[in-house]
């Protein structure tokens, strides 16, 4: 079983990185990132698999505090790390961890970073999309924003759902001959995140002209120049990971990625 220590207030010491062969690892770390609106951050932790003094792996991550993302690690050449998403998941108190490789192909696969949930990210345009049986915010169908959230915890109780609403998310619709859909956007500042449709029998499959119609709806709703978000989760399967490609959305640890400098100069993502 892999032993994980975070050590993010070391971060910066290049003593201590050097000792553990990692000042390499000082190349990732983009200082604008930390300026983020977002507030993200990062940090270090050190990966024992055995019981010795030194540490089989140095890793670095940025934390999204939903979810953690794997920007680089030093590792040793016969270190045994086949379980260290869970690990370091259990350590940094996380839900997700995801990792945007950089040359080790399948390497951090074998790891465990399978990326089952991939954040796919755009800038708004302006999308103009009409569709008489679309609902862009459902509160607007209600008296008052207290008529509402009393509404939404009859159905849901006081669940995520309800919480995202509270706090600024939206609630959207869409009826069709089938059903009645709906799905939650959070907002924080200028990013909304935008999460899967669903019915009273739960979370729902959509074809390829459904999402398509349904993304450029949400998309005419919201403000132009906005960050969008989608979260893709791989084992629910449906179109929406290809659409979303071939339409401008890229994924977020790509994005990241590609701004950042390998040590011989080429962007990470080429």
């Amino acid at each position: 079983m892999l032993r994980v220590i975070e050590r993010t207030e070391r971060i910066l010491d290049r003593t201590w990185l050097e000792d553990r062969k990692a000042l390499s690892l000082l190349n990732d770390i983009d200082p604008s990132t930390l300026q983020d609106e977002r507030r993200l951050y990062y940090r270090i932790f050190e990966v024992f698999s055995r019981d010795t003094v030194a540490p089989d792996a140095i890793v670095l991550c940025l934390d999204h505090g939903y979810m953690l993302e794997v920007i680089n690690m030093v590792r040793a050449l016969d270190a045994q790390l086949t379980s260290l998403a869970d690990a370091l998941l259990r350590s940094a108190g996380c839900n997700y961890a995801m990792h945007f490789t950089r040359s080790e192909g399948d390497e951090y696969a074998r790891m465990g970073f399978c990326c089952e949930t991939i954040n796919y990210r755009k800038i708004n345009t302006s999308v103009p999309s009409h569709d008489e049986d679309f609902c862009g915010d459902v509160s607007s169908l209600f008296d008052s924003k207290k008529a509402f959230l009393d509404w939404v915890r009859m159905l849901y109780g006081k669940s995520s759902i309800y919480s995202t609403l509270v706090t600024g998310g939206r609630l959207m619709s869409w009826r069709n001959a089938d059903s009645y859909k709906l799905t939650v956007l959070s907002h924080r500042g200028r990013r909304w995140v935008i999460g899967g449709w669903f019915t009273a029998e739960g979370v729902v499959t959509l074809t390829r002209e459904e999402f398509g119609l349904l993304m450029h709806c949400i998309q005419s709703e919201l403000p132009v120049g906005d960050e969008l978000i989608y979260t893709y989760h791989q084992y629910t399967g449906g179109p929406a990971a290809m659409w979303l490609l071939e339409n401008g959305w890229l994924p977020e640890s790509y994005v990241y990625g590609r701004a950042l400098k390998t040590t011989n100069g080429e962007n990470n993502a080429n």
